[in-house]
């Protein structure tokens, strides 16, 4: 409900969580390779690999929860109307946030394996838990659990922020709902967009963890993809605006990611046939609605 609030109040609850989450995430990473019992030898430890899978196989099917744990990096660019002097913000969020992200991802990974042989790693969904647990103890790592829970919030609360700014945009230009359009006369906010993306959001909690995040996961990589795929298309346009962040190593670098998201859509079926074809049934609905529907409102 916050967010109904203004953006002004949002960006300072965002600004201390997630100030909050990487206060707790240094201070993490910093105490279990200053002042823990890890051991660095588990680095060179061999774990025995139990899928059936190849290993270039298994990179791509893992590549998909990769994928959902760096989703967000560009979420800024979805309320780059709200923001001041864009051109120059924009950049400089997107370049920090992808470099911080990054850098936290891959200390993480090395606190954990750091911290459990990746043979005693296999299966766990809570490494993070794990992990503390063995580096501190039970009670500290009871503490460090409950302080990495709550610092997820941050990431709750950006989601919350920039998804309804998406379905207003839309939604004014006549691709979505029209009520998605409606700003609040005083808050200045899409209420009704930011309601109902709560109740769906409430509703998808009724889904196992693992096939949620599945399900996101095929989701983001086909949209992306898309986006990607678009570049192509909309260079050949008269009036296009070249940008030095799309020339750079063009066609090459969207091309290679075209080809492993090309990979993760074809293997997220054969892997998980039940999430990734919900996710393309969701896809195909939003599609047909748009072409019988929206696409002729819009015009």
């Amino acid at each position: 409900m916050w967010n109904c609030f203004g953006l002004a109040r949002v960006a300072r609850l965002q600004n201390i969580l997630t100030g909050t989450k990487l206060a707790v995430l240094a201070a993490f990473i910093l105490l279990a390779l200053l002042a823990s019992t890890g051991d660095w030898s588990h680095f060179s430890t061999h774990a025995v690999r139990t899928s059936t899978n190849s290993l270039a196989v298994q990179s791509v099917i893992s590549l998909v929860w990769i994928m959902v744990a760096y989703s967000g990096w560009n979420a800024a660019t979805y309320i780059a109307e709200e923001l001041r002097s864009p051109r120059r913000t924009l950049p400089l969020a997107l370049a920090a946030g992808t470099g911080i992200v990054a850098a936290l991802y891959l200390a993480l990974n090395v606190v954990y394996i750091y911290a459990t042989p990746l043979e005693t790693m296999k299966g766990v969904i809570p490494v993070a838990s794990q992990a503390a647990s063995r580096l501190f103890g039970p009670g500290i790592a009871g503490g460090f659990t409950a302080l990495l829970t709550i610092s997820i919030t941050a990431t709750i609360n950006a989601m919350i922020t920039i998804g309804p700014r998406v379905y207003y945009a839309m939604a004014r230009n006549g691709a979505f709902f029209r009520v998605a359009a409606r700003v609040h006369p005083r808050w200045r906010t899409p209420v009704p967009a930011i309601l109902a993306q709560g109740a769906l959001a409430a509703l998808l909690t009724l889904t196992p963890f693992p096939q949620l995040v599945l399900y996101i996961g095929f989701s983001l990589t086909f949209f992306s993809a898309l986006a990607v795929a678009s570049v192509f298309r909309f260079r050949r346009r008269p009036h296009w605006q070249r940008l030095h962040a799309l020339d750079l190593a063009f066609p090459l670098a969207p091309g290679a990611y075209l080809l492993m998201a090309g990979c993760m859509t074809i293997y997220g079926f054969v892997w998980q046939p039940v999430a990734s074809f919900s996710a393309a049934v969701t896809v195909a609905v939003g599609a047909l609605a748009y072409r019988w529907h929206f696409r002729h409102t819009a015009r």
